[in-house]
């Protein structure tokens, strides 16, 4: 079964057992967003050219999501930086979220509860194949502590682990957690990654690392405000 960027990015942070995530919100919503730049320039439909994202083709078999977003690249008068992006897009991330939740519905990987508290409407999803997220986890392992070969899709993979901090997902141990900080970092700036990929990696990093702390610093002024 074959995944997007965007859908192993949140199989991977998704809790193998309990019905959350197991990042803040504001690294699920800068990488899911990045996830999907990702998969669109491994597709072929965007580029980064002098900083700014450039569509090259609206034409996609990726799932309507992705496609939603590439319109809205590709029907803006500007050009635009992806930390503009994402910063843009990461204000309806809630729509991003249920449009990657029921593709992973409809692949079976995913089980889907709507709620409802008075009039608000939310829904709480479980990982119904776990071995899925096991993979992913062996397959980024694989290539970080023993060298095995990749493709852009786990290339993008990797730069959102490293952007998102989030190389706890891959292993517990405080070494090989140091270790693969050290280790991605040469992967992604290696030429085992396709020139173009590789760049949009390295811009998606930066974006989205500078979301997440905006973000993290306007919920904690909010918070401080309100006590």
């Amino acid at each position: 079964m074959k995944l997007t960027i965007a859908e192993s990015f949140y199989v991977l942070i998704h809790h193998p057992e309990k019905p959350r995530v197991m990042v803040t919100e504001a690294v699920r919503n800068a990488g899911m967003i990045g996830a999907i730049f990702l998969d669109l320039s491994v597709e072929g439909n965007v580029v980064i050219e002098d900083g700014l994202i450039r569509v090259k083709s609206i034409k996609s078999k990726l799932p309507p999501i992705h496609r939603e977003i590439l319109n809205k690249m590709a029907d803006s008068v500007k050009l635009r930086k992806p930390k503009s992006w994402i910063s843009r897009l990461t204000q309806t991330a809630g729509k991003t979220k249920r449009s990657l939740v029921e593709e992973l519905e409809r692949k079976g990987l995913m089980e889907v509860e709507h709620k409802r508290l008075l009039f608000i409407s939310y829904i709480r999803t479980w990982l119904s194949r776990t071995d899925a997220r096991e993979k992913i986890i062996k397959e980024l392992r694989g290539i970080v502590f023993d060298k095995k070969g990749f493709d852009g899709h786990y290339a993008g993979l990797l730069g959102l682990v490293q952007a998102c901090k989030m190389h706890k997902l891959i292993s517990t141990d405080r070494q090989e957690v140091k270790d693969s900080k050290a280790r991605i970092k040469k992967i992604i700036e290696s030429d085992l990654i396709t020139q173009g990929v590789g760049t949009v990696i390295q811009e998606m990093q930066a974006a989205m690392m500078a979301a997440i702390i905006a973000s993290t610093a306007a919920t904690t002024a909010a918070t401080a405000a309100s006590h």
